[in-house]
């Protein structure tokens, strides 16, 4: 796989996971008002960010927290 190949794979990827970053944000914020624990949260939102870090082909999306 070409350098251009991988770069275009990563950028799906990121157009994909954008709007479940902006989802995470949310949950965060509502979550850190509120007192809440956001270590969940946490841990899924940087599961997000690695997602460029793996199998570009065949990606293991995290799940969500309840």
């Amino acid at each position: 796989m070409t350098d251009d190949e991988i770069e275009r794979k990563k950028n799906i990827l990121r157009e994909d996971r954008k709007p479940l970053m902006m989802e995470s944000d949310k949950m965060l914020s509502t979550l850190d008002h509120a007192g809440g624990d956001t270590s969940e949260w946490d841990t899924y939102r940087q599961a997000l960010r690695d997602i460029t870090k793996g199998d570009l082909d065949n990606p293991t999306w995290p799940d969500k927290p309840s």
